[in-house]
């Protein structure tokens, strides 16, 4: 079944899967799990290995950069969650633009009359405001 649903170009709908997975151990599951990512896989694990001269250069090296995206410094907030969903809703209303990608596509000048239609309408600080359109920080949005 996987193999003619790869085949095909077709992806492994949950059903299918819960289906192949019915009656099977743990042991059963986690083989066929490992079956179905290296058949859908994109990696040529081949040519990856010989990249690093080794298969244990290689897994050293993804083990060595494990986590490192976690390393980029940014101060918390507690209430942007609740921000960013209310300027995302006022977004998704607004008509005159598809998306986020539209907004932070514009001049610095226009991202900033919209950070105050944000700030007035959604009733938002103007660092949150600033900071879902990617406004940098050294801007000065009272100078617009």
């Amino acid at each position: 079944m996987v193999n003619f649903l790869h085949s095909q170009g077709r992806p492994i709908l949950y059903k299918t899967l819960d289906r192949l997975m019915d009656g099977l151990i743990m042991k059963e599951k986690r083989q066929l799990a490992d079956y179905i990512i290296k058949a859908y896989s994109k990696i040529n694990y081949e040519r990856l290995i010989k990249l690093y001269d080794s298969y244990e250069k290689m897994t050293n090296a993804f083990s060595d950069n494990t986590g490192s995206e976690y390393d980029i410094k940014e101060e918390f907030d507690q209430y942007a969650g609740f921000e960013y969903r209310k300027m995302a809703h006022h977004l998704a209303q607004d008509k005159r633009y598809n998306d986020i990608g539209d907004l932070i596509r514009l001049p610095a000048e226009k991202r900033i009359e919209y950070l105050w239609e944000l700030v007035e309408q959604c009733h938002v600080t103007i660092e949150h405001a600033r900071r879902f359109l990617h406004i940098d920080s050294g801007t000065n949005p009272t100078a617009a």
